[in-house]
């Protein structure tokens, strides 16, 4: 999934870790240093990639390989004491990507 929304020209923040931080009221994340600008690509093994070094966390997205609700309830998770919206996401349709843009850009609930 994230590199099919890097050949969109969305940026990695990390893969698989991330470090998390509170500050005011919004959420941060960054990739823990020894894997900055890392993603394990399937079949191709580690691969370099330009990374955003923090990112503002808006949601979270728990990526999936199972049918999952057409329309699910909304939910959220609490991270460092914030309630953060969480979307679970079958990744295997080709229209993954899109369905997973659209909800990060608020255009589907």
């Amino acid at each position: 999934m994230a590199l099919r929304l890097m050949a969109r020209g969305w940026r990695l923040v990390s893969d698989d870790q991330v470090h998390l931080w509170r500050c005011g009221e919004s959420l941060y994340a960054t990739a823990p240093r020894q894997i900055l600008g890392q993603i394990e690509a399937r079949g191709l093994g580690i691969v370099s990639a330009a990374p955003l070094h923090v990112a503002r966390v808006a949601s979270v997205v728990d990526c999936v390989q199972q049918a999952t609700e057409r329309m699910p309830e909304a939910d959220r998770i609490d991270l460092c004491g914030l309630s953060v919206p969480r979307l679970t996401l079958d990744i295997r349709p080709q229209s993954a990507v899109e369905t997973l843009i659209r909800s990060i850009v608020g255009l589907e609930p």
